[in-house]
């Protein structure tokens, strides 16, 4: 950023002048609430001091909060948002009842000298107690619970801070048009993983329970939360078993995994059934590693302003490769089922052997099975098996396909036995039935079978989530166009049609081959 005009205040807001800065200054914010200010400066501020500057419309203030004086006649200065002083704000205890956001700021503010912003109208209620805790904390767990974003307004008038103010809003920023390209103006792009906020099982806590005495008279505070250990077999937490083979931990003893655990509250809820179902939707998305995507910009098409909490559209064109490990996918698990599938269908039509209904009845109960079920036995066979984040760990479980070995089955099983008893007048054995009597014939059952699962095969996403989890790199597009979240629904409705296009050539480039292929096998 442009270096800005950094005026100088002590701590009591007099003016001390111009702090003399150089080269550049760094600014940092976040919307998880850090905003950070570094740079070099010839003169040694106290900490505490006052920093006041201008940035774009705006103006900010940031407090001094460390110094470091390394070379002669030079020091490194680091500041903080101003709200950050908020932490010596001491609140000893509040108790909101079916509070709005609104309450909770004014009940936060009060031992501050900060101004609560009366533009906000949520009505959302919710319960909160602050004991013992600091006004920053307490903005902080108001914001986790009402679900807003909180940041600071500064006031200049008279060549001083005449006012703050605390600002809420539902969601901060708004889309403006901003783009970021490959080739243009976006330098690089940087995605992170961070497995270490993975959290494979919660405990889940509601709305404070009154205390009572022994007479069962409420004595006007609270005992404990509320949980859903009695709809939950005396368990007050739930954990994802597939997310604990793969973020988990062994125990002491090397005899049991162990959960990552953590804790989620819902301060307005007190039905225990109501609990369990927040605290397992929440769990959903705990036990999901985080990805945080950092892009260095060299500037902005068309001067299109960027602000915090702004959508901004990134053009990417290094998909490509996502691109190539879809079609990479697609192609090795339908070659794979091309050769193995139609074996199996024809080996459980056409020969007489032990076991053969058994395997067939095995064959219609998977069908039946979603993927969720069959998801923890798979990852640790493949943990054995060392394939556990390679390309094989996608491809192998999907070459044998339960629905099309039954479709192949009821095909070949329809075929008349004149067919392979003239073969075998001819001197034909049981390989040559296959590759020149029944491949030929089945041809389009195969099509159809085939076409159905390059649908399939094209749009996975569990399971390249699950086996690859810790590979980013090695999973397809299909992962991507999952995750994509934007303001713009045409942006998410335009990348579904994009990526769409592929099965649907291949569906009506089919059509033929799977209608006569459904219609031969006689289904009912």
């Amino acid at each position: 950023m442009a270096t800005p005009t950094l005026y100088w205040f002590d701590r009591w807001d007099d003016r001390i002048g111009v702090l003399p800065v150089v080269g550049g200054v760094t600014h940092e914010e976040d919307l998880d609430g850090t905003d950070k200010l570094d740079f070099v400066s010839t003169v040694v501020p106290t900490k505490g001091d006052r920093l006041v500057w201008r940035d774009g419309d705006m103006w900010r203030e940031h407090l001094v909060a460390c110094t470091v004086e390394s070379d002669p006649g030079l020091c490194t200065v680091h500041a903080l948002g101003s709200m950050h002083e908020m932490a010596n704000d001491y609140i000893q205890d509040v108790h909101l009842a079916y509070a709005t956001g609104w309450d909770a700021t004014e009940a936060a503010l009060k031992v501050t000298r900060w101004d609560e912003d009366d533009r906000w109208g949520g009505t959302q209620e919710a319960n909160m107690w602050m004991h013992h805790t600091n006004a920053w904390d307490a903005f902080w767990r108001a914001r986790d619970i009402w679900g807003r974003d909180i940041w600071p307004e500064i006031e200049v008038r008279d060549g001083r801070v005449s006012k703050r103010t605390v600002c809420w809003d539902r969601e901060r920023g708004k889309w403006r048009g901003a783009r970021f390209t490959y080739g243009r103006n976006l330098v690089g792009c940087a995605r992170t993983m961070l497995d270490a906020e993975v959290k494979t099982a919660l405990y889940g806590y509601g709305a404070g329970l009154p205390a009572v005495d022994k007479d069962g008279n409420p004595t006007g505070g609270i005992s404990r939360r509320a949980t859903f250990a009695e709809k939950n077999d005396g368990r007050d937490w739930v954990g994802d078993d597939a997310a604990l083979l793969l973020w988990g931990r062994w125990n002491k003893d090397r005899t049991e995994r162990v959960h990552a655990f953590g804790d989620v509250t819902f301060p307005s809820v007190s039905d225990p059934s109501t609990l369990l179902y927040q605290t397992e939707q929440a769990l959903k998305k705990a036990c999901q590693p985080k990805v945080v995507y950092s892009l260095a910009v060299a500037m902005i098409e068309g001067g299109m302003p960027v602000e915090m909490g702004d959508t901004v559209l990134v053009v990417d064109t290094s998909v490509l490769h996502m691109f190539a490990m879809s079609v990479f996918y697609t192609v090795m698990i339908l070659l794979g089922q091309a050769v193995f599938v139609p074996m199996l269908a024809y080996a459980l039509s056409r020969f007489q052997f032990r076991g053969r209904n058994v395997i067939f009845m095995a064959i219609l109960l998977l069908m039946l099975l979603p993927y969720q079920v069959t998801m923890v036995p798979n990852v640790l066979t493949l943990k054995r098996m060392g394939l556990m984040n390679t390309v094989w760990a996608v491809i192998l479980p999907l070459w044998f396909a339960p629905f099309y070995v039954f479709l192949l089955r009821q095909f070949m099983a329809s075929l008349p036995n004149e067919l392979f008893e003239a073969a075998q007048v001819d001197g034909a054995g049981t390989i040559r039935c296959y590759f020149h009597v029944a491949l030929p014939v089945c041809r389009p059952a195969i099509g159809a079978a085939l076409a159905l699962s390059f649908a399939d095969c094209w749009n996975l996403v569990e399971q390249p989530m699950t086996y690859l989890s810790q590979r980013t790199e090695l999973q397809p597009l299909s992962v991507m166009f999952n995750q994509l979240v934007s303001e713009s629904t045409g942006v998410e409705f335009a990348g579904a049609v994009i990526y769409m296009l592929p099965a649907l050539f291949v569906y009506l480039y089919f059509l033929e081959d799977i209608l006569s292929g459904i219609q031969l096998t006689e289904l009912k």
